[in-house]
Order: C-alpha cells, then sequence, then structure tokens
C-alpha cells in the first residue's frame, strides 16, 4: 500500500492546488492510483514533505508528536524502498528528544551501522526541508565508495517509488542537492575544517573511533549545528574501542545529572544503543564462523560483541610464560631439532639507530617460535650484521623471509646482498604500516577465539633475559598517555622494548596480514 500519492501521479497545476482536506480537489489523483492498485490519501509529495517537516508544534504533546514525525518518515522510507531495521536499528530511527538530539550507534563488524545511519539522514531529509546536512568519514575513499553509494541507492529506490530526494549530484564538490531546497555535503575528516562558517541542521559522522582525536571532529561538527529548523541532530557510528573519543563523551554526558528527572532526559537526549553482529540474521553462514577462527578473545569481544572494554595500559596483557612458552632447554637442543625436522625460519629485524633489535623466527606446523635474538645496546652496523651472517651460517640455511624496515633503504639493499636466496620482505602498504592493525593480527596469534597460541617463545629465552629481551617486550610494551590522563590507542616509544616489538610485528603482519585484510576492510566499512 502506497503511503502517499507519489508526484508523477499528477499535474503541475494539481500539485499546486491539492490540499490534505480537498478531496474534490484530489479525485484524479485518486482515480489515476486505484489503477495501479494502490490505496492512498489525498497528498501531493512535495506538500506532504513540507508538512513532515512542519509536523512539530509547541505545546505539551511535543514529544509524542515529534517521536510521530520520525515514525511517519521512517514508515514512508521503508514503503518505498523495502528497508526493514532490525530491532537495535529501530529503537535508534524513533528515539528523539524534542529540539536537539544526539545519537551513537555502536555495533560490532557487520550490524548496519552505515546502512541505518544513512536513514537516519534520510529521516532528517524528510523533517527537515531546505535544511544542509553534513556526512563525515574517517577517509574519502570510505566517503566516496561506502557511505554515498548507500545514500544515492537510497535516494534511487526513492524515486523509482515517486518520492524524489535527489535534484542533482555534483561529483567534484561531493555535494548532493535536494529537491525541496536543502543540501548534504559529504567530506572525510581531513576535510572538516574547510566547513567553516557552514550552518547545518543534522550530521552523521561514521565510525568515529578508527581516527586518532575522533572527540574534536566531534565537537567541530557540534559547533556548526546552528541551522533553523524544528529540530537539530547529529548521528555518530562506530565499533568501540574503549570507553574514549565520542563513546566517552556520551558516556560522560548520560551521567552528567543531579536528579532522576535528569538523568531521565539526558538518556533521551543522547540516545546511545548497542549491537552485536550475532544480532544480524542477514549475514553469510560462514560469516560469524569466519571471524572466529581469525579473531583473538579480545577482538571477538570488541569487534563482534561490540563491548566497550577498559583499556589496559599493557598492549599484549595476554602474553604470559605458561601459555606461550615452547618447551626447550637450550638454543642448541632447539637448533639440533629444527635441522633435523628441515623447518625453515625467518629474520625480522628493526635496525633502530643505537638500538637494533634482530629476532630468529622457526615456522613449526603448529605455531611461529621465537628462538634467538640480537638486541645489544649500541653495537655498531658492521658488528651487528657480521654477527646476524654468523648465525645464520650457524643454521647451515639462509633465512626463507628477511623482513625488515622499508624506512632504511641501506639496511635492505644489505640484507639482498648477503642473503640473495632469501625474500626480502618490507611493510608496502599503508594496511601493513598500521600499528593499530598490526597489533590486531598479533592478538590473534598470542590469544587466539580457538585454539592455543601460535606465536610462541623458546624457553631458553625465558631465562636469560637481557635488557631489551624480547620477553622483557612482550610484557612491558606500554600503550601512551595522553595529557588528559586517558590512554592514548599508540604504543608509547620508549626507544627500549618499541623496536623488538616492530621487528616482530612486522614480521607477523607480513606473514598472516592476508588473512586479516578482509576482516579489517569490512570493519571500516561496516
Amino acid at each position: 500500500m502506497a503511503f502517499l500519492i507519489p508526484a508523477h501521479l499528477a499535474t503541475k497545476d494539481e500539485l499546486e492546488t491539492a490540499r490534505p482536506d480537498d478531496y474534490a480537489a484530489a479525485k484524479n489523483l485518486k482515480a489515476r492510483a486505484q489503477q495501479l492498485g494502490q490505496s492512498v490519501s489525498a497528498y501531493s509529495w512535495q506538500r506532504a514533505r513540507i508538512n513532515l517537516g512542519r509536523y512539530l508544534s509547541v505545546g505539551s504533546d511535543n514529544k509524542s508528536r515529534s517521536k510521530s514525525r520520525r515514525a511517519v518518515a521512517l514508515q514512508l522510507i521503508m514503503s518505498a524502498t523495502g528497508y526493514r531495521p532490525l530491532p537495535k536499528q529501530l529503537a535508534m530511527h524513533i528515539a528523539d528528544h524534542e529540539d536537539r538530539i544526539d545519537k551513537f550507534f555502536a555495533g560490532g563488524v557487520g550490524t548496519g551501522k552505515s546502512t541505518s545511519a544513512v536513514v537516519e539522514d534520510l529521516i532528517c531529509i524528510l523533517c527537515l526541508p531546505g535544511v544542509r546536512g553534513l556526512i563525515v568519514a574517517p577517509t574519502y575513499d570510505q566517503a566516496l565508495h561506502v557511505l554515498l553509494p548507500i545514500f544515492l541507492g537510497f535516494c534511487e529506490q526513492m524515486e523509482r517509488a515517486g518520492y524524489p530526494i535527489l535534484r542533482k549530484f555534483y561529483w567534484s564538490q561531493m555535494r548532493a542537492e535536494l529537491i525541496d531546497g536543502g543540501e548534504v555535503f559529504f567530506r572525510s575528516t581531513s576535510k572538516v575544517d574547510n566547513i567553516l562558517g557552514f550552518s547545518f541542521g543534522w550530521a552523521h559522522f561514521d565510525e568515529t573511533e578508527t581516527i586518532a582525536n575522533p572527540e574534536r571532529v566531534w565537537d567541530a561538527l557540534n559547533g556548526r549545528m546552528r541551522a533553523e529548523g524544528p529540530f537539530r541532530q547529529m548521528t555518530g557510528t562506530s565499533t568501540p574501542r574503549g570507553l574514549r573519543g565520542v563513546i566517552g563523551k556520551f558516556q560522560a554526558a548520560r551521567e552528567s545529572y543531579t536528579t532522576d528527572a535528569e538523568r531521565a532526559d539526558l538518556r533521551q537526549r543522547y540516545f546511545f544503543i548497542r549491537a552485536t553482529t550475532l544480532e544480524n540474521p542477514h549475514l553469510p553462514a560462514d560469516y560469524v564462523e569466519s571471524l572466529r577462527r581469525t579473531y583473538s578473545k579480545a577482538a571477538w569481544e570488541q569487534e563482534v560483541l561490540a563491548k566497550i572494554l577498559r583499556p589496559e595500559a599493557a598492549v599484549y596483557q595476554e602474553f604470559e610464560r605458561s601459555r606461550h612458552e615452547f618447551a626447550c632447554a637450550s638454543r642448541a637442543e632447539f637448533v639440533a631439532r629444527l635441522k633435523a625436522m628441515g623447518v625453515p625460519y625467518d629474520v625480522a629485524y628493526d635496525p633502530g639507530q643505537t638500538y637494533a633489535h634482530v629476532l630468529w623466527i622457526a615456522r613449526f606446523a603448529e605455531c611461529d617460535v621465537i628462538f634467538d635474538e640480537l638486541c645489544e645496546d649500541n653495537i655498531t652496523v658492521e658488528r651487528l650484521h657480521a654477527e646476524i651472517v654468523q648465525r645464520c651460517l650457524a643454521l647451515a640455511r639462509p633465512p626463507t623471509w628477511f623482513v625488515c624496515d622499508r624506512a632504511v633503504k641501506r639496511e635492505r639493499t644489505w640484507a639482498a646482498e648477503f642473503f640473495p636466496q632469501s625474500r626480502i620482505q618490507i611493510m608496502d602498504s599503508h594496511a601493513e604500516q598500521s600499528i593499530i592493525d598490526g597489533i590486531s593480527i598479533m592478538k590473534s596469534r598470542l590469544d587466539p577465539m580457538i585454539g592455543d597460541p601460535v606465536l610462541k617463545v623458546a624457553g631458553y629465552m625465558w631465562d636469560r633475559m637481557p635488557r631489551r629481551a624480547i620477553v622483557k617486550c612482550f610484557m612491558e610494551y606500554r600503550y601512551g598517555q595522553q595529557a588528559d590522563g586517558l590512554l592514548s590507542r599508540m604504543p608509547y616509544r620508549d626507544n627500549k622494548v618499541d623496536h623488538g616489538m616492530d621487528a616482530i610485528r612486522m614480521f607477523v603482519v607480513k606473514r598472516y596480514g592476508d588473512i586479516h585484510r578482509f576482516l579489517v576492510v569490512q570493519r571500516r566499512a561496516a
């Protein structure tokens, strides 16, 4: 059943003269609609949109009218596009609070965060005719290839059903011109400062927690929410990254009450809802199982269950001897086993400046094992190179991979010259260079969701530990602290343990990054 008479059923004169209470003037419209098997009321589409925008009236029933307005707009979108919100999405769509509301959808990967947020944008467009809106993504690619296709897809479906929203899209400006005179701007977080002087009635900030300072961007957007209209709204979505960023701002705002009445009001003013990946019945049958096989336990709780985990100072708090020791009494015993079994090995090398760290990692079928390291302080480059060559010769074969820092060309050239049979590996792409994504992949090896750890350290290395031993690096690697006392998303670089951590992270990312790359892309695009 059509909700309203589409504009394409009426002539221009009829659109200008039709009134909701003037059934005589709408007789021709109703006859045409009945030929299509539609049951309709006597509205033109243009007039209906104006009435939606004016639905809010001042009075004691302000809130109920506001919710009715959202329900009317959502019903129209669902009828025209076939959109069917899940329960958590529906709760977000109908939530309202007088003349201003902020909403946040915290969800796991695949929960439809971006889609439901774009529907929120459409509700704002329907209820705020002639008002500017803003859609912000962490990167230009996400704005162009994720959010914009969702928005244009809904606009196309609405137009096919007879309810056009989009008049024209200006690709060079990433700006949509709407038929009611409003506009929608698409921007990345790096271009947010370019909207100085603009006034918006609504804004949508997607995947807020994937950037370094999301609260700064949120505050910048909040300062632009000054367009006139019956209400203003900001919408945020993301998979949680702890009680920080925009999620932290929401929590602080929702808890800043002194009375029960104020508490209830703030819960409506700052609407927050959380959904897990498991709640979406439309995902492929093997999708959740693929996450279960590749995620660490911490990543499962964060990325799938969307839990707001309290951040720990230690980066690898799961690292402990009882789980990550590979039983072996001595290096000689380990090397003998390595040679007898024909197990290949790799070298991971972070040169640093005066605190280089070199690791030797064996590739057993069941796990990777760090079995040797070179982390002497203030060692000269000549001695370091000679020691690396000598230790590799003692193993009777060259390393399969030689993983080193892409930023130090001199070391790559040296490795290629002295190990011509080895494959020189560097962090080629921005995704591989990402420390945050690299830590996530490391955790999936240290604490997989299914099975035992698949990255271990030889037992004898736990007993003899120099100042910068890899075991100490794992245990002492910490997140940095911000000026406000909160933990940073990036580890602290103390020039002591970070070089060992960089070396093992580069190896793990290069060896296992392809398994996780699809999941990382899906997380950012969700």
